[in-house]
């Protein structure tokens, strides 16, 4: 199943967004590829990767920052259920399969 981030907002800037085709650039830019029109966003807000099979969440230098889980980041992986808040708008990482990923590595005895 394709990653996606699923809006938890009252009223949804979108219901849900696609990660299948990454890097994705969020902003107010035209320029993005996931446009926001709110003032709390910058122009090149964030963006998310996909390095070796985790998704990262990179701030752009943004003016009120990107969050996971509540906490400003300026880089930081990010698995199923975790939060994302761009500008004013709140995700929630749906990505069972790196769930599924993060729990086996987890069994795995070092």
């Amino acid at each position: 199943m394709t990653p996606k981030l699923l809006c938890v907002d009252a009223v949804p800037t979108y219901t849900e967004i696609g990660l299948k085709d990454v890097p994705v650039i969020f902003g107010r830019s035209l320029e993005a590829d996931v446009r926001f029109d709110d003032t709390w966003t910058s122009r090149f807000h964030c963006r998310i990767d996909n390095i070796e099979g985790r998704l990262i969440v990179r701030d752009l230098g943004s003016s009120n920052g990107t969050l996971v889980n509540g906490d400003r980041v300026e880089e930081s992986e990010i698995g199923h259920g975790d939060r994302v808040t761009i500008g004013i708008s709140t995700f929630e990482l749906s990505a069972p399969a790196i769930a599924s990923l993060q729990q086996n590595e987890a069994a795995v005895p070092v």
